[in-house]
C-alpha cells in the first residue's frame, strides 16, 4: 500500500493547482509580512531591512509546493538534493516549506553591497516567484 501511495503521489502534486479545464490556476497567497502578496508587483519587490527579517507566506489554493530554484544577485544557487527543495539555509537566508507554509529568513546584510534573492516555487505546472531586496550597510 505504501508503494502505491508513493507511486501516485506525483500525480496528486501535479494536479494540486490545476483548474477543471486543464489550465494551471495561479497561486494564491496570504501573508501578514508582505502587503498585498497576491499582487505580482508586491511579490517581486519585497524590501528587507538591512538588519534582516523573517517572513511567513502561505499558499491558500495548493496542497503543497517546493522550491524550483533560487538566485542570489543573479547567481543561481545549486539545490542538489530533494531535501533542498523544501528546506535550504546558508549564511544569507533560510527557507523552509512545510505543507502550504513557506518561512523565509533573510539575515543581516553585513556587506556594503545590496542583495537580491529570487525564490522560484513550483507545484505541478504552476510557478511563481518572490524577490527580496536588501540594502547593504553602506546604502
Amino acid at each position: 500500500m505504501k508503494k502505491l501511495f508513493l507511486l501516485l503521489m506525483p500525480f496528486f502534486i501535479l494536479l494540486s493547482c490545476n483548474g477543471r479545464d486543464g489550465e494551471v490556476d495561479p497561486f494564491e497567497w496570504k501573508s501578514d509580512d508582505v502587503k498585498n502578496v497576491n499582487k505580482e508587483k508586491n511579490r517581486e519587490n519585497i524590501q528587507v531591512p538591512q538588519n534582516g527579517k523573517s517572513y511567513t507566506i502561505i499558499c491558500t489554493n495548493c496542497d503543497g509546493f517546493k522550491i524550483d530554484y533560487l538566485k542570489k544577485n543573479e547567481h543561481r544557487i545549486a539545490l542538489d538534493t530533494i531535501r533542498d527543495r523544501h528546506k535550504y539555509a546558508d549564511s544569507c537566508l533560510s527557507i523552509s516549506i512545510v505543507d502550504k507554509k513557506m518561512n523565509v529568513i533573510i539575515y543581516s546584510n553585513k556587506e556594503n553591497n545590496d542583495r537580491i534573492f529570487k525564490i522560484h516555487v513550483r507545484a505541478g505546472n504552476a510557478t511563481d516567484r518572490f524577490i527580496f531586496k536588501q540594502k547593504g550597510k553602506e546604502n
